[in-house]
């Protein structure tokens, strides 16, 4: 996407933000930018996020800060690069809860996630939408239900990865079973259900919209305890028969465990800065994704309610691998 708008480090009109400045003196740390470690190859919201955070942090901070793509192993050669860099605050990590609270619970990595990465906060988040092709028979969350249930492994979701928890945990709640079908991205999933390969998926809102929009796909349900502003005709999961089911991927920044604290509350308050005002919205809307503001504080409990489901639900499973069974 070309989001030709200039990106500007505070909201319009409002007024600086007054950070403490880091001291620079001859420690050769400070002479270094700070490098935000993406996981991930380039393109989609992490991405886009990364590069709006980074431009967002250099001009509130008054230093560079660059962006680095570092993908490879579902996001652990970028974790594991950040998570032995230096603790001084000048390599952070901006991870999905794909990476923190489910691939870090099937792989094992060279640090242990939890102790030796420290969290700045949650940063944003875009809800997963149920979709089918335009034309499916399946109107609703109960036919598809009822449809799984008469036939059970019929109904085939596509799905970019070997296990796509969501749709499992969707897929347990409901007590139905199902089939997935292997695609290498978003344009070739939606190429699936085009030809009648699979017939659904759970797609993050961004993905989801222009296909809502351009009459391809149509929207059974956000995973959200709202409604979205971009398809506001489409009920909640749980308007529509699932209640709590709210399932969304999130966007958390981190730095090496050891950090000063002092460090830690610059990038926290800053971070949370860089990321809020109307502006900011109007940005990320179009991608589906809104901002957060999570606080140090906050993240500790955040983060065990986000990874106590999909950790039971990959001992249940008896995931041990990323790689598709057989």
């Amino acid at each position: 996407m070309l989001i030709s708008r200039r990106l500007t480090g505070t909201v319009p009109g409002s007024p600086p933000l007054v950070l403490p400045a880091q001291s620079t003196g001859t420690n050769p740390a400070a002479q270094r930018p700070i490098t935000i470690v993406v996981p991930h190859a380039s393109g989609g919201p992490i991405h886009f996020v990364g590069r709006l955070l980074g431009v967002r942090l250099s001009r509130l901070l008054g230093e560079p800060v660059v962006v680095e793509n570092r993908p490879g192993q579902s996001g652990l050669s970028g974790a594991c690069y950040a998570g032995e860099a230096a603790p001084d605050g000048r390599t952070l990590l901006l991870a999905t809860n794909g990476l923190y609270a489910i691939t870090m619970n099937i792989l094992s990595c060279r640090f242990d996630f939890t102790s030796g990465l420290a969290p700045i906060g949650l940063v944003a988040r875009t809800p997963l939408v149920l979709c089918v092709p335009a034309g499916s028979p399946l109107t609703s969350l109960t036919k598809l239900t009822r449809t799984a249930l008469a036939a059970p492994g019929a109904l085939r979701y596509v799905t970019p990865h070997a296990y796509h928890l969501p749709t499992l945990l969707l897929a347990d709640i409901l007590e139905i079973s199902l089939t997935s079908v292997l695609v290498s991205g978003a344009l070739p999933g939606l190429e699936a259900l085009d030809r009648g390969d699979a017939e659904f998926a759970l797609l993050e809102l961004g993905a989801a919209v222009p296909f809502v929009h351009g009459g391809r796909l149509r929207a059974l349900g956000i995973a959200a305890a709202a409604r979205a502003a971009q398809l506001p005709e489409v009920p909640t999961l749980a308007e529509a028969g699932l209640p709590g089911f709210e399932v969304a991927t999130d966007f958390a920044l981190f730095a090496r465990a050891g950090t000063p604290d002092e460090a830690l509350a610059r990038l926290s308050e800053a971070s949370i800065a860089a990321l809020s005002g109307a502006d900011v919205r109007a940005l990320l809307a179009p991608i589906g994704v809104e901002p957060m503001g999570g606080t140090r504080a906050a993240f500790p409990a955040y983060f065990e309610a986000e990874n106590r489901p999909w950790l039971s639900l990959i001992r249940q499973l008896d995931i041990t691998t990323m790689e598709r069974p057989r």
